[in-house]
Parts: structure tokens; sequence; C-alpha cells
């Protein structure tokens, strides 16, 4: 019996840990935002990326300039990456937050060519 209510105990214990680690997750994931778009201009000295985002609607396209630090992944073909493998022209896909009033690049994945 005294097993059975420790069992018990304990698992619920670890529920409601899992619970308030989930709930942390949900609320980081709510500050991140994903953009698709061409490189325009990557300045290593500035740290900072230029994206052209071209709306899916139709819209006008519109220069996003976002900031990265030495945290932000690169991927490319599945590989890690460094910003110096970035030029213009290169499709990619940048997750970001606002930090400061400024968006910072938390991770960028270069598309894979087409053809």
């Amino acid at each position: 019996m005294k097993r059975a209510i420790t069992l018990s105990l304990a698992a619920l214990f670890v529920l409601g840990m899992m619970s308030i680690a989930m709930a942390g997750e949900e609320k980081a994931g709510k500050d991140l935002h994903k953009i698709q778009g061409e490189i325009v201009k990557v300045d290593p000295d500035a740290k900072t990326l230029i994206v052209k985002q071209t709306p899916k609607d139709g819209g006008e396209p519109k220069e996003v300039t976002f900031g990265f630090d030495e945290k932000t992944l690169v991927m490319q073909n599945d590989k890690a990456a460094t910003m110096t493998d970035l030029q213009a022209g290169l499709t990619i896909t940048v997750v970001y937050r606002n930090v400061d009033g400024r968006d910072m690049a938390q991770q960028i994945v270069v598309a894979r060519p087409k053809g």
C-alpha cells in the first residue's frame, strides 16, 4: 500500500514538472517569428543581415534587417555553417525574436537550390 502511494506521488510530481516545463516552452515559442526571403546583404562587421521578403499575398517586397551574434545558428545543406558562408541571392528562412527593439536572428536555414 505504501509503495502504491509513493509511486502515485512520484508520478504526480513528474507530471507537474512536465507541465511547468511545457508552459515555459510555449511562452518562449510565442516570442519567436519566422520569415523567408532572399539575402540582400550580410555585414559581418556590423553583425547585420538584410533580407528581401516577398509577401505571399502578392504585396510589395520589403527589406528586413536582422542582427546576429555568435549564438545564431546557421544551417546549409543540413550541416552547420557560418555567417561567412552566406551570400547575396541565397533564399533563407530566418527564425528571430525581438530583443530590446531589434530583430535578432536565432536561426538561419539556407534553402536547398531548386533543380
